[in-house]
């Protein structure tokens, strides 16, 4: 069990809670993550053979990422990190990678329960004490953080937090990550991982905590992969969307902070924030003046960083991974997840695929054990086409054991 709760743990603190920000938590955590791995992997058949190919797969890609940084010591540093986080997950059985991510489930959902109580009594009108959180970012000027473990950004000294008559109000909660789109994003990925079947009381608490989020991510994914996964799902989501547009009025918060950004427009959808002009600019000088080895292997974090002030962009999308990490990176990174998601292929583990990468075009860079535990488990889950919890007999998995399973049983 320990095992298990640590590798859970330490995919939790890679999405960057605020506890870990500026500090080397993280990396205490990866160590000890990384003893234990040791350890029960000389005792107990915790590794699957068959993943080591896997594991050195990844270990390229690790390589490759490593490279954004700019100095040797970081390039060192992280690699390594990455590495002790990214590739014990990779090797072990795959009952042990469904153990991990149930584990992970559970604790990201106690996680929002702060942020949940906290905007439910706003909205009921009960003013709550709350103390200024410095920034992690440029794009916000600090966080409103109450009872010390839920956050609301403030982005550039504007507050988004709407105020009704009666005296209630509400916000988009950030839970203890750096933004809202955290929330959504990895609520959403989580619950289609599940099938959105909200079997157990934590898949519930993450649906609330998405649609309190009101990220844009969240509502596009989950409303994109129900009307995928049937016809009458798109028939029911098509006509009640018309109808909640017809009624909403379009000065109110919810229109104003949501529904505005499904609108289409002569540029597309209008809630697609991942592109600007400054940033089209700079992807256009990327590929006219850039070198050949920085279009195969990315300008790095710090080039990119003074480039993007220079033009002025602030847009993060998976152009973002190509200009930082280059093509080359890019490319090899898709195969290997298209590659590892679709080994058992059937329809569901398609359109899992075709979730996790919608998901990558404004949050690209998923190299976190966080963001691994759902894909692999999602693709895991998948496989499994009448159940959201998998059958261990339908699953490849070398040959387990009573011996193997002590380790998250004991």
């Amino acid at each position: 069990m320990i095992f298990c709760f640590i590798g859970a743990f330490l995919g939790f603190l890679t999405l960057g809670p605020y506890f870990t920000w500026g500090n080397h938590f993280r990396e205490i955590v990866v160590i000890v993550n990384v003893g234990l791995f040791i350890i029960l992997s000389a005792k107990f058949k915790i590794i699957e053979r068959n993943n080591i190919k896997y594991a050195l797969m990844a270990m390229v890609l690790i390589f490759l990422f490593s490279f954004r940084f700019d100095q040797y010591y970081n390039i060192i540093f992280n690699g390594l990190f990455y590495i002790a986080s990214l590739v014990p997950f990779v090797l072990v059985t795959n009952e042990l990678k469904l153990k991990i991510y149930d584990y992970f489930i559970k604790i990201i959902a106690i996680s929002y329960i702060p942020a949940i109580m906290v905007a439910i009594l706003l909205l009921i009108g009960i003013d709550l004490p709350w103390e200024q959180l410095a920034s992690d970012s440029t794009s916000k000027s600090y966080y409103r953080q109450y009872l010390g473990l839920a956050n609301y950004a403030v982005y550039y000294d504007i507050s988004e937090q709407y105020i009704f008559s009666y005296g209630g109000s509400i916000d988009r909660i950030c839970a203890m990550f750096n933004e809202p789109g955290v929330v959504g994003t990895v609520s959403a990925l989580i619950l289609i991982s599940k099938k959105m079947k909200l079997k157990s009381r934590y898949e519930k608490i993450i649906l609330i905590a998405g649609v309190l989020s009101l990220s844009f991510a969240f509502y596009f994914l989950v409303v994109v992969y129900l009307m995928l996964r049937s016809r009458r799902n798109f028939i029911v989501i098509a006509f009640s969307s018309i109808i909640i547009f017809s009624i909403t009025p379009k000065d109110s918060f919810l229109y104003n902070r949501l529904l505005y950004r499904f609108e289409i427009n002569s540029e597309g959808l209008a809630g697609n924030n991942r592109v600007n002009n400054g940033f089209e600019y700079l992807y256009k000088d990327f590929h006219e003046n850039g070198s050949i080895k920085d279009i195969m292997l990315g300008i790095g974090e710090s080039e990119f960083y003074i480039k993007s002030a220079n033009y002025n962009s602030s847009a993060l999308s998976w152009k973002t991974f190509i200009v930082i990490d280059g093509y080359i990176l890019f490319c090899l990174h898709s195969l290997f997840f298209i590659y590892m998601g679709l080994r058992g292929g059937n329809k569901n583990t398609i359109l899992f695929i075709i979730i996790y990468f919608g998901s990558l075009y404004q949050r690209p860079f998923d190299f976190s054990l966080g963001y691994w535990l759902i894909f692999f488990a999602g693709i895991l889950y998948s496989l499994n086409k009448e159940k959201s919890t998998v059958d261990n007999k339908s699953l490849s998995r070398g040959n387990l054991n009573e011996e193997k399973s002590i380790i998250c049983n004991q």
